[in-house]
């Protein structure tokens, strides 16, 4: 599973002696140059004045930026104007939160790859790869079906990794928005369709490299579920 945490995105402006800075926790990398050039486009009008005298006369025509709907239109897509001291306080916040985060997903994929190795699954792994980027042609191809030894092992291979999900599921909830939406997306659509492929196979509907087949899928469309919703 791809993490994805809070990047914070920053942009320095001058108003006086003082310093403000755009600030947006969750912004990716480039965000910022995005929505700036689409704000800009959206406050642009058009100053457009006259003036005569007995000496000849002057016209203006241009596009200024209008600061008020700029602002509006920044604050519209997660950006907040704030002090440097303040913001500098919320950046090292979101740092602490972001380090820590980390340092938990690290732990939840060390039980995950201890259970991957462990003699007790054995029977499991070796018809399928812990990380589906790892699966092999020959598992891919396997037609075998479960049998009822293998039944037994993997029943206890999905109690325990179901129980490291979950805890990998509320670890990554407190990453901020883009973590809330990592998390949801497992949980409301990347499980169900998993439950259902281990469902499957356990009742020999399908065979090994059918079930193989169908974990890189359901990986590769949760990915792409996830783009499809930024």
């Amino acid at each position: 599973m791809k993490k994805i945490f809070p990047l914070v995105a920053i942009v320095t402006i001058m108003s006086g002696c003082a310093q403000n800075l755009w600030y947006k926790p969750t912004a990716r990398q480039g965000e910022f140059e995005v929505d700036r050039y689409a704000c800009v486009q959206q406050s642009q009008q058009r100053l457009g004045m006259a003036s005569v005298n007995r000496y000849g006369g002057s016209a203006i025509d241009q596009q200024i930026t209008n600061d008020q709907v700029f602002s509006t239109c920044m604050t519209s897509k997660g950006w907040s104007l704030g002090r440097k001291e303040v913001v500098d306080s919320q950046i090292a916040q979101a740092t602490a939160v972001n380090n820590s985060v980390k340092q938990q997903v690290a732990q939840v994929v060390e039980k995950i790859k201890a259970a991957c190795a462990s003699q007790e699954f054995r029977e499991y792994y070796s018809k399928t790869a812990c990380n589906t980027n790892d699966m092999s042609l020959a598992q891919l191809a396997d037609n075998s079906k479960i049998t009822e030894a293998q039944k037994i092992v993997f029943l206890k291979q999905q109690e325990v990794i179901l129980a490291y999900n979950k805890e990998m599921y509320e670890v990554i909830r407190t990453a901020g928005p883009n973590g809330i939406r990592e998390a949801e997306n497992f949980k409301n659509f990347v499980q169900p369709l998993s439950e259902k492929n281990s469902l499957n196979l356990y009742m020999g509907n399908i065979t090994w490299g059918e079930y193989n087949q169908r974990r890189k899928e359901i990986a590769r469309e949760g990915q792409e579920a996830m783009r499809r919703n930024p």
